[in-house]
C-alpha cells in the first residue's frame, strides 16, 4: 500500500464510529512499512530434524546427599479452630466484599419506580446479596477443606518423624550386631533404603504443609499478617455417628441454597420493568442468553414506565420467566443430587473411619504383644520395629480417614448452601 493510501486510512480512522475497523485495516495493510519485514535471523525452522530415541536420565550429581535441613526447622503456630476458619473465610471473600459495597451503592442511589417503592433497587440488592452469599459459601467450603487437609498433613508429619526414629533405632541395632560379628535378621541396607524413602515423604509433607498454610491464610484474609507462622487447631477431631436423613437434607438445601433463592426471586419479580436486571443475570448464566433486546427498546420501556404506562414487554417477560424457571428446575435437580451424594459420602466415610480405627487398635495390640515377647527373649528387635512401623502406618490411615470425614461434612453443608449461616451458628462446625 502506498503512502497516499496510508494517509487516507489515517484520516478515516479519525472517525469516532469507524476507528476500530479502519485501525485494524491500517495495521494489516502495512501502513508503517512499504515491504514485508525480513524474517528474524534466529527464527527456528518449522521442520524438526529426526533423532533416535534415547534414555531418560537425571543428572543429580550436584545435589546434596542429605535431606534439606530447613524441612525439620520448627515453625511458630497460631491457634485457629474450625468455627474461626469458617467465619474468617466468609468475611474475607474478596468478590463478596465488592458485592457488599455494590449493595450499599445501589441502596444509596435508589430511585422511585412505578412498580413499587424502590422495587428495582430492592431487586438489584437481592441479586447482589444472594450472589455474594453463594460466593461466600464456596469460599468457606474451600477454606475448611484446606483446614482439614492441613491438619492431616501435620498429623502425618509427626508420624513420619516417629517412623524415622524407629528406623534409625533399628539401623543402629543392626549395625551393632554386624560390628560384634553376629548375623542380623535384616541387613543394614534394608533399613537405609526405608529411611531414605521416609525422609522423602517427610519433605513432601513439609511442602504440603507450607502450601496449605499459604492457601488457608489467603482464603481467610490472613495473607498479609506479618511473620511466617503456621495454623494449628487446638481442638480435637471428633467423628459424629448421627444418621442424616437424605430427604430432610435435600429439603433444607433447596430452601437455603443462595443461587436457588436468587432464581426464585427473579422469577417472582419478572416483568417488563425488571427486564434489564434479568437479562444481565441470564447473560451471567450463558453469554448467549438475554441478547434479544435493543437499546432503543430499553429507553422506550423506561420512558413509558416513568409516565405510568405499562410497557408492551409482556412477551419478553414471559420468555425470560420460562428461561429462569427451566434453569431453576435444572439447578434444583443438580443440587438435589449433590446433596444426596454428600449424605451418602458422609455415611461411607464414617464406616471407613470405624474400619481404620479397628485396624489401628489391632496393630496397637500386636505391637504390645511383640514388645512383651521381646522382653522374654522370644522376639527380635527387627520384628518389634516392623510391627511398630505397621502400627504407625495404621495411625496415619486413621488421621487421613478422620479428616476425609470432616471434609465430607463440609461438602454436605456447602451443597446445602449453609456455610455462611453456620458462621452465625458454630454448633454445625464439626
Amino acid at each position: 500500500m502506498g503512502v497516499g493510501n496510508c494517509a487516507l486510512i489515517q484520516r478515516m480512522t479519525g472517525m469516532r464510529n469507524a476507528w476500530p475497523v479502519f485501525g485494524l485495516l491500517a495495521l494489516s495493510a502495512g501502513c508503517a512499512h512499504n515491504r514485508p519485514c525480513a524474517p528474524c535471523e534466529n527464527q527456528p525452522s518449522l521442520v524438526l530434524p529426526e533423532t533416535p530415541r534415547g534414555n531418560v536420565e537425571a543428572n543429580i550429581h550436584s545435589l546434596p546427599t542429605t535431606p534439606i535441613a530447613d524441612a525439620d526447622k520448627p515453625a511458630s503456630y497460631r491457634a485457629m479452630n474450625a468455627a474461626q476458619c469458617l467465619c474468617l473465610a466468609v468475611a474475607a471473600s474478596p468478590t463478596a466484599k465488592l458485592q457488599q459495597e455494590e449493595i450499599r451503592l445501589v441502596s444509596a442511589r435508589a430511585t422511585p419506580s412505578p412498580a413499587g417503592p424502590d422495587c428495582l433497587t430492592a431487586l438489584r440488592r437481592d441479586v447482589l446479596l444472594y450472589s455474594s452469599l453463594e460466593i461466600q459459601n464456596q469460599m468457606a467450603g474451600s477454606a475448611l477443606e484446606a483446614y482439614y487437609r492441613l491438619a492431616e498433613a501435620e498429623g502425618k508429619s509427626d508420624l513420619l518423624a516417629q517412623t524415622q526414629t524407629e528406623l534409625g533405632n533399628a539401623q543402629r541395632e543392626t549395625q551393632q550386631m554386624v560390628t560384634r560379628g553376629l548375623k542380623p535378621p535384616v541387613t543394614p541396607d534394608v533399613w537405609s533404603r526405608q529411611i531414605l524413602g521416609v525422609q522423602g515423604d517427610a519433605i513432601q509433607a513439609q511442602m504440603a504443609i507450607a502450601k496449605l498454610n499459604a492457601d488457608l491464610r489467603g482464603l481467610t484474609g490472613l495473607r498479609n499478617s506479618g511473620d511466617d507462622w503456621r495454623i494449628w487447631n487446638p481442638e480435637g477431631y471428633q467423628v459424629a455417628e448421627k444418621t442424616i436423613d437424605a430427604d430432610t437434607a435435600v429439603v433444607e438445601g433447596l430452601a437455603s441454597r443462595p443461587e436457588l433463592l436468587l432464581l426464585r426471586r427473579l422469577i417472582q419479580a419478572s416483568g417488563p420493568a425488571t427486564m434489564p436486571i434479568i437479562r444481565d443475570v441470564l447473560k451471567s448464566i450463558h453469554p448467549l442468553l438475554g441478547l434479544a433486546s435493543h437499546p432503543v427498546l430499553h429507553v422506550l420501556t423506561q420512558a413509558l414506565a416513568i409516565i405510568g404506562v405499562e410497557p408492551a414487554g409482556g412477551a419478553e417477560a414471559d420468555v425470560r420467566r420460562r428461561q429462569l424457571t427451566q434453569y431453576l428446575c435444572e439447578r434444583e435437580a443438580a443440587v438435589t443430587e449433590e446433596i444426596r451424594q454428600a449424605v451418602a459420602a458422609l455415611r461411607f466415610r464414617a464406616q471407613i473411619v470405624a474400619l481404620a480405627s479397628a485396624r489401628e487398635r489391632s496393630w496397637a495390640d500386636k505391637a504390645h504383644e511383640v514388645r512383651t515377647r521381646q522382653q522374654q527373649g522370644l522376639a527380635s528387635f527387627a520384628e518389634v520395629a516392623s510391627t511398630n512401623l505397621d502400627w504407625l502406618k495404621a495411625r496415619g490411615d486413621v488421621i487421613q480417614e478422620v479428616m476425609a470425614w470432616h471434609v465430607a461434612w463440609v461438602k454436605l453443608r456447602q451443597a446445602q448452601g449453609l456455610l455462611p449461616a453456620d458462621c452465625c451458628n458454630p454448633v454445625h462446625c464439626r
